[in-house]
């Protein structure tokens, strides 16, 4: 049905109408061209994408979708709103010059009005994407959110095994699917399994540690190695051992720093002149 113009007092009211009673709103305001989508949300977030073209599933089809579809595009299409005016709120709720401006759509909001109209269509007219909906709800992020259930997800399993069984046999074991339960051996796989597992990881724990510490003793005994050959860091010659025995014993002897002090100029007396009697 083409579009028609109905006279209401001052006001002019001008239906959008379509098959099977789809009927769009638009009221005419002073002299204007102005508009009121008595369809779409308060909130801007349609429920479903069924929502905005007044359908679901069990009343969808193509058709109706494209015809609903073009309805709305030459409502909110940029090429077709830039000059008309949308309002957010019936006119009849006591519009007037001071407030009509903060209930009119600007052009922001009329292209995302379409932008969810498109993609509504988008989804609708795709079979893939509409099944991916219908069945758990997936790719529509407007309205409340739905959360995609364990039930859910085994509804559309077993939908999809349903249509992609080719004979009575493939059928039948999706039956047999739906009854098998974990039995009592193997319940004692995956007992026995998880302890292989548990001890493999504690003889792997096992390994590391000893690796680590017989690393840990060749290392030790390979620094006092060295510090032996190197006599730790001391001079070797004949006088040198000498002064280290007489400073050990002088320290094994006396505590106080006067004592040792005092045998240290005796030792050094000591060596100076065992060092003269070897020169003679």
């Amino acid at each position: 049905m083409s579009p028609f113009l109905v006279t209401q007092g001052s006001s002019i009211v001008r239906c959008l109408a379509a098959t099977r009673g789809f009927v769009r709103f638009a009221h005419s305001v002073s002299e204007s061209n102005s508009h009121y989508d008595s369809n779409w949300p308060k909130d801007n977030q349609p429920k479903s994408p069924y929502s905005l073209f007044e359908l679901s599933e069990s009343t969808f089809s193509k058709s109706l979708l494209k015809k609903r579809f073009h309805e709305l595009a030459r409502l909110y299409h940029p090429d077709h709103s830039s000059n008309r005016t949308i309002l957010r709120g019936n006119n009849g709720t006591g519009l007037t010059s001071a407030n009509i401006h903060d209930n009119v759509l600007t052009s922001a909001d009329k292209s995302d009005r379409f932008k969810i109209i498109k993609e509504a269509y988008e989804l609708l007219r795709d079979p893939q994407r509409k099944h991916q909906y219908d069945m758990m709800g997936l790719g529509w992020v407007y309205g409340p959110k739905q959360l995609t259930s364990a039930s859910g997800m085994a509804r559309y399993e077993r939908h999809e095994k349903f249509y992609n069984a080719g004979t009575w046999e493939d059928y039948s074991n999706i039956n047999k699917a739906d009854k098998e339960e974990v039995g009592p051996l193997s319940m004692l796989i995956w007992f026995f399994g998880i302890f292989a597992i548990v001890e493999l990881t504690s003889l792997l724990s096992r390994l590391e540690e000893n690796i680590n510490k017989r690393d840990f003793a060749h290392d030790e005994t390979e620094k006092d190695l060295t510090l032996a050959y190197i006599n730790y860091g001391l001079d070797e010659d004949k006088w040198s051992r000498l002064r280290r025995f007489l400073w050990f014993r002088t320290f094994s002897l006396y505590r106080s720093k006067e004592d040792l002090d005092r045998e240290a100029k005796r030792n050094e007396k000591m060596i100076r002149e065992l060092k003269k009697k070897e020169e003679l």
